[in-house]
């Protein structure tokens, strides 16, 4: 009975799940990687924090042929696309334009633990965009996803080891979570208290600014945090509304509501730099 050992793994990481992994995501291999497969007799399994290849030992022979030939080379470029239509809200990518995610084995560095990371900085990052003109691009996609781009495109080529054979590898790439200010908008009967946001582990300050007409024609008290946070699946911080008054305070509300991903306004700030906006509304 022959042995399967495993040819390679790819983990994605993003600091938004609570799991630390993207496990959203889908993994399409081109047509060309699909056919190497197929007559290789290899195994894709998908995981919870990526995806791993396996090839039957007694067939490596298919392989070391794959990776010799100049052309047909031994490759597999996968899609990366993902079920979570939020996910580019909270993910902190890079400005596309005409340019595409491209993350390639043949330039990712190896670190400590042993592991290759496929990303040039630590996480996903401007330095990772491949021109969509590019002609191994443009090999690997189909039209219409020329159109509609996956997330991104990683491609792994195995290096047959000395005695042709192969090393189980490990690549890794991580996505950084967007970090935007959080702006609170508190209406009903908490526009007529006097009151403050607190961060109970005294990180965060949340400054009052002016009052705003939200929709309905309501004035809203909105206070804005001073420093951008990351978003996360679980909410990490605790922040709680509290009435002021001359002697001390009381909490009206005990744990305010994190922003959900679905909707973030983007403007400019003081410094003319880009920053990323989640809006709250607390209604009593």
């Amino acid at each position: 009975m022959s042995a399967y050992k495993l040819l390679f793994r790819i983990l994605i990481g993003h600091g938004y799940y609570s799991t630390a992994f993207a496990w959203e995501l889908e993994f399409c291999l081109s047509a060309t990687s699909q056919k190497i497969m197929n007559n290789a007799g290899l195994i894709l399994k998908k995981e919870t924090n990526g995806i791993c290849m396996f090839f039957n030992e007694a067939r490596v022979d298919i392989l070391n042929l794959y990776a010799v030939d100049p052309f047909e080379p031994l490759s597999f470029d996968f899609k990366v696309f993902s079920r979570n239509p939020e996910f580019e809200n909270f993910t902190d990518l890079p400005f596309l334009k005409e340019n595409i995610l491209f993350f390639c084995s043949k330039t990712a560095p190896i670190q400590t633990r042993g592991d290759y990371r496929l990303t040039r900085d630590v996480y996903v990052s401007q330095s990772d965009l491949k021109s969509m003109d590019s002609k191994n691009i443009q090999s690997i996609l189909t039209r219409s996803e020329r159109l509609i781009r996956p997330l991104c495109i990683i491609s792994i080529h195995p290096q047959a080891t000395s005695g042709s054979s192969f090393d189980s590898t490990v690549y890794f790439l991580e996505f950084n979570a967007r970090k935007t200010i959080w702006k609170y908008y508190l209406l009903g009967k908490y526009t007529k208290e006097r009151v403050s946001i607190v961060d109970l582990e005294n990180k965060i300050m949340f400054t009052q600014k002016d009052n705003e007409r939200v929709s309905g024609n309501n004035d809203a008290l909105v206070f804005e945090s001073d420093k951008a946070i990351p978003l996360t699946q679980v909410p990490l911080c605790r922040f709680q509304l509290r009435k002021q008054n001359a002697s001390a305070s009381r909490t009206l509300v005990k744990t305010l509501p994190a922003p959900s991903p679905d909707y973030i306004n983007r403007r400019m700030n003081k410094e003319n730099k880009k920053e990323y906006v989640s809006e709250i509304f607390i209604n009593p």
